[in-house]
């Protein structure tokens, strides 16, 4: 009895986990939203998951219907392979590429400016990719629409809620933060301006210098730390960060999530699990797992 409420209970635990995980996804994706760039998920066969508020409107589409479409749908039959060929050429040391082509819209080529991410398991193995695009059919031309586009990101940057840092890749120095930084450090953003991003985070000088190379060097883009508020709090965040070009040298551009809360419930999780386990091999009786196969999954010590 006691064996079958703590699986039941963890059973719970883990859905719990799972629509915690579900709501970090879903307020990612509201933030991709309100960003003024093409951005879609999708599958290793192209077909797509997610699209932005922006790609669905520039392509004609609604959330409802990108199950159905595919990636490769929008990109002109003659370079499909091509396209094909970057994404297979993505791995988890090279995770990033970066390049210009055309694609067909309303019957009309335009020119596109995308960087590709892929996402992978610990075997290696894809789960998903990410496109994050811009229509440059007129900036290819014209150096005013380049300026408008920065005027936009940098009102994103400083009135979106999300938390966002500029850091230098060399020294690890604070270049910029937006309200949103402010707010959730509890430090001003003078304050945050002297400061250096190993006086947040608690990794090591070393490690957090190791994870800036890896960054800039576009090996990897997503790392999860635990950061120190000013309150002496601390909070477990998911860091996005890419090397974008600030004031003609090279910088860190980090979107930073509070997941506290989804860590606290692996932590709970695994706990209950171990917990499981101890009363299931202190059992004097002899206890074993099948599947539905009738194959034997393990035993207890006894």
């Amino acid at each position: 009895t006691i064996i079958l409420i703590q699986s039941t209970w963890l059973a719970k635990e883990k859905k719990s986990a799972q629509i915690q995980t579900k709501k970090e996804r879903e307020k990612y994706q509201s933030i991709l939203n309100e960003l003024p760039a093409l951005i879609c998920e999708y599958l290793p066969d192209s077909t797509l998951t997610f699209a932005n508020r922006e790609y669905c409107s520039y392509f004609g589409l609604s959330n409802d219907s990108i199950s159905d479409k595919k990636l490769f749908d929008f990109v002109p039959e003659d370079e499909r392979a091509l396209a094909q060929q970057r994404i297979l050429r993505l791995t988890p040391f090279e995770p990033t590429n970066d390049y210009e082509f055309k694609v067909m819209v309303n019957g009309v080529f335009r020119w596109h400016r995308w960087r590709d991410i892929g996402i992978f398991d610990i075997q290696g193995t894809p789960l998903r990719y990410y496109s994050i695009g811009f229509d440059i059919t007129e900036r290819k031309t014209s150096h005013e629409e380049r300026e408008h586009l920065l005027a936009r990101m940098d009102a994103m940057f400083n009135e979106h809620e999300a938390i966002m840092l500029l850091i230098d890749p060399a020294s690890g120095q604070i270049l910029d933060a937006n309200p949103s930084a402010s707010s959730f450090y509890g430090y001003s953003k003078q304050e945050l301006l002297s400061m250096n991003i190993e006086d947040i985070n608690l990794l090591s000088k070393d490690e957090v210098a190791a994870k800036r190379q890896l960054t800039l060097n576009k090996s990897q883009n997503h790392f999860t730390f635990p950061h120190k508020l000013k309150n002496g709090q601390i909070r477990i965040v998911d860091v996005y960060s890419s090397p974008i070009s600030y004031h003609n040298s090279s910088a860190l551009f980090s979107i930073i999530f509070d997941v506290t809360k989804r860590e606290d419930a692996f932590k709970e999780i695994d706990n209950k699990q171990a917990l499981l386990n101890s009363l299931i091999n202190s059992t004097p009786d002899l206890i074993f797992f099948k599947n539905t196969k009738n194959l034997y999954l393990g035993c207890n010590r006894a």
